[in-house]
């Protein structure tokens, strides 16, 4: 393996729950991972497929949905550089829960599951470790459970805004925040319907907690007002 691969690849694991075993272990594992580009629009993993593996986001965005009937497509979250999926089917060998598609050109790196199992027997210490973010996982989950089911479209898209924003230069207290999706891909992510969102992205310009600054982009003036809405129940 080429040393610049080499250290591509190490940066990515670290953001992960890997990030936690030695750095020779680490090492080691990053051999056994292999990187795919995927094309916007390609689906990159379809729910129900039994091949087992973990990726991390190295560019790009991705979603992860699912299909609910009649047809319904319901966004669970959204993927971005340095962010993972596929721990369940690496561990258990199961099918995989959801879709995931490319949002935007996008590159992964890709651990299969024998390739884990090995890695695993080698470095029982991980197991620890893996119980400890899946955990952290479910935690995360429950907490979604609660805001999604106590929480207006107007609260969780200031939420939404508020994990988008980038605080401005010289501090102030103010913000820029870029959708990197559609209003309607937003609004599947938040579970809300589109013309919900709309309204309350039409509630918070005129209340000047927002302001648009270009296609998908907003100004936050003031990120303690944006909050004070965002926990709101």
């Amino acid at each position: 393996m080429a040393q610049r691969d080499q250290e591509d690849r190490l940066p990515l694991l670290r953001a992960t729950p890997f990030g936690k075993i030695p750095d020779e272990a680490l090492a080691k594992l990053s051999r056994l991972m292999e990187f795919q580009e995927v094309t916007a629009g390609k689906i990159l993993c379809r729910e129900g497929e039994d091949e087992g593996r973990f990726c991390i986001v190295a560019e790009g965005l991705l979603k992860a949905y699912r299909i609910l009937p009649p047809a319904r497509e319901i966004t669970i979250f959204l993927l971005r550089p340095k962010e993972s999926f596929g721990f369940l089917p690496l561990l258990d060998g199961g099918p995989l829960p959801m879709n995931v598609q490319a949002v935007l050109p996008s590159k992964v790196l890709i651990l299969r599951r024998q390739a884990f199992l090995s890695f695993l027997r080698e470095t029982p210490d991980f197991s620890r470790v893996l119980l400890e973010h899946l955990a952290g996982r479910l935690r995360e989950c429950v907490d979604r459970l609660g805001v999604v089911t106590s929480q207006g479209a107007a609260s969780r898209t200031a939420q939404a805004l508020l994990g988008l924003a980038v605080p401005a230069e010289g501090g102030g207290g103010s913000a820029m925040a870029t959708l990197p999706v559609s209003q309607v891909e937003l609004a599947r992510t938040l579970g809300v319907a589109p013309e919900n969102l709309s309204r309350a992205l039409a509630r918070l310009l005129r209340e000047g907690l927002i302001a648009r600054a270009g296609r998908r982009r907003f100004r936050i003036p003031s990120l303690d007002r944006l909050r004070v809405l965002a926990e709101d129940r």
